[in-house]
């Protein structure tokens, strides 16, 4: 039995050009090659051209995003193209698409292509926007969904899908999987289409822990968190960052952890681990204004730590308190004059357009901002992302929408409203181009 799996386009259908590898689906394919079940990963936000690379700015993110959903995108024929070759190529019994709420409108276009020149082939759907909350937009074209984790199911669910009804949904929601019992990226396993893009990787992605320990009230991963987090064991860690910088060369990482730096053992065991390379590599990682200690910071920046995101989201007391970030303003000027103290570049995250917003809370933001001088603002609109805290409280006071995500853009959202066409708001429109004036100044000079 053969398997694709197939990471939706999203950026690329902006024009924004890069190369990159989803870990996620390549831990799901190892396990069924383990099991003796081919499978190979195509990632369809990947551009075919890797020698040309191009970023899009933060506004850029926003206001572009009309583009995921258009049907006269005419880069979807391109994808298409691309598509057919793999499936043809890989000739699967079954496919497996990785969804997030982004990418709800590509996936369901690219399961009727793929239903429409390859009808016998199964579809199963799973993916971050089937762990915050069940979707019906699934059920008549999916042939299994899965919710949850699916590392301890994937070759339960693949030797089933021959025999499975349509509709069946496989829920997993124990998030009990050991994350240590693999850890590694095998390059074989990526679709012989894109094989030539791995010379042109400079960076790999690597996710040392899942969960989160902190519930902020805006966040998907807190709707069934119960704060735990399950570490791979440093030197695990260490020893995959030697491994690909010995055999091919790759000097940069970056942790996509939630929260990067709380187990102390593990930083301790990844830090002896990874010896003599420490002086060549360089990684980034996501972190926490509250992980961040003095000791903590210089053992980062010992251990080869280049870079850290952190998420600020607002310069307002108020709208922090309101997104249960749990500091205080002058936390984060603390912790970012320590980051500027240990030559850590410091990259910040932003969340523009939560309801009850005002002009002066936007105006506390870019004066934080222009405090604590980040190399990099990230800034996103916020979106209402169902079951979380503040999405429950919002929508009782009736001042945000549901979302249809099989429409929805992320341009199409005001400050939790969904409106029809682009928002015009001036004080989205100012925030963004405040942050990308600030990044054109910044960027790439941390």
């Amino acid at each position: 039995m053969n398997v694709l799996f197939i990471e939706p386009p999203y950026y690329r259908l902006m024009g924004e050009m890069r190369f990159w590898l989803p870990i996620g689906l390549f831990n799901l394919a190892h396990y069924l090659k383990e099991s003796g079940i081919e499978a190979k990963v195509y990632n369809a936000d990947a551009t075919s051209n890797y020698s040309i690379e191009k970023s899009l700015t933060y506004s850029e993110k926003y206001y572009l995003s009309d583009m995921v959903n258009s049907e006269n995108n005419p880069l979807w024929m391109d994808i298409f193209a691309e598509i057919y070759e793999v499936v043809h190529d890989v000739q699967p019994d079954a496919v497996g698409i990785s969804i997030k709420s982004d990418t709800v409108h590509s996936a369901l276009r690219i399961i009727s292509y793929i239903k429409s020149i390859f009808p016998e082939v199964k579809i199963f759907v799973g993916g971050a926007h089937f762990s915050t909350y069940n979707d019906n937009l699934f059920s008549s074209i999916a042939d299994t969904i899965v919710v949850g984790e699916a590392e301890d199911i994937i070759v339960d669910i693949v030797k089933n899908l021959r025999m499975a009804p349509c509709n069946k949904l496989v829920s997993q929601s124990k998030c009990d999987y050991d994350v240590n019992s693999y850890f590694d990226l095998d390059f074989s396993l990526i679709a012989d289409s894109q094989k030539s893009g791995l010379s042109k990787i400079t960076k790999l992605m690597i996710a040392s822990s899942r969960g989160c320990p902190f519930s902020c009230a805006f966040c998907f991963k807190s709707i069934e968190s119960n704060n735990k987090v399950r570490f791979v064991e440093g030197r695990t860690v260490g020893n995959f960052i030697k491994k690909f910088y010995e055999s091919h060369g790759i000097k940069k990482y970056y942790f996509v952890d939630d929260t990067f730096g709380v187990n102390e053992k593990q930083l301790n065991e990844f830090a002896l681990s990874l010896g003599n390379i420490v002086n060549y590599i360089q990684w980034s990682c996501m972190s926490h204004v509250r992980v961040l200690t003095v000791e903590k910071v210089k053992f980062l920046k010992l251990s080869g730590c280049n870079a850290i995101h952190l998420g600020v989201e607002s310069g307002s007391q108020r709208i922090l308190n309101m997104l249960n970030k749990n500091i205080l303003v002058e936390d984060i000027i603390s912790c970012a004059d320590l980051l500027h103290k240990y030559e850590i570049d410091l990259r910040a995250f932003i969340i523009i357009g939560i309801p009850t917003e005002t002009s002066s809370d936007l105006e506390c933001t870019k004066k934080l901002i222009e405090r604590i001088c980040p190399s990099e603002v990230a800034a996103q609109v916020y979106i209402p992302y169902n079951g979380t805290r503040l999405y429950n409280t919002l929508k009782k006071e009736g001042s945000i929408d549901s979302i249809d995500w099989s429409t929805f853009v992320k341009s199409s959202i005001d400050y939790g409203k969904v409106i029809k066409g682009k928002s015009k708001n001036k004080s989205i429109q100012s925030i963004f181009s405040f942050v990308d004036n600030w990044n054109a100044l910044h960027m790439g000079k941390g």
